[in-house]
């Protein structure tokens, strides 16, 4: 499955030569389908959730400390099942972090093709 159809590749390479006239430099564009897949994210985020459940248990029941447990392990394993699912966890990363992977995966592109010999 191609990322860009035909009249997206011609669109693009359109707007490049548009931008190319008004600079001296060259520009060459970089499509991936993905900069990262960001699997820490679903992790991270059903850890602090799962962290932050046994609080209320432990100040306001009498539930002992092994169904607390469970509870918490149980809470961990849904939120990463559900935190897995790719629109969630990409929705879960700040605008700021995405930007960040996507320029350094091109910067890495972009010196690999240097290397190699390639525009």
């Amino acid at each position: 499955m191609a990322l860009v159809d035909e009249a997206g590749q011609k669109q693009i390479a359109s707007a490049i030569s548009q931008a190319e006239e008004k600079t001296s430099g060259e520009i060459v564009a970089v499509i991936a389908a993905s900069s990262s897949e960001y699997l820490y994210v679903p992790f991270m985020w059903a850890a602090f959730i799962a962290l932050l459940v046994p609080w209320p248990f432990i100040h306001f029941t009498w539930m002992t400390v092994h169904k607390i447990w469970l509870m918490q392990l149980i809470t961990f394993a849904v939120l990463l099942a559900i935190l897995m699912f790719r629109p969630i966890r990409y929705a879960l990363v700040p605008p700021s972090t995405k930007r960040l992977r996507a320029h350094r995966r091109a910067s890495a592109a972009r010196s690999i093709s240097a290397q190699v010999g390639r525009p």
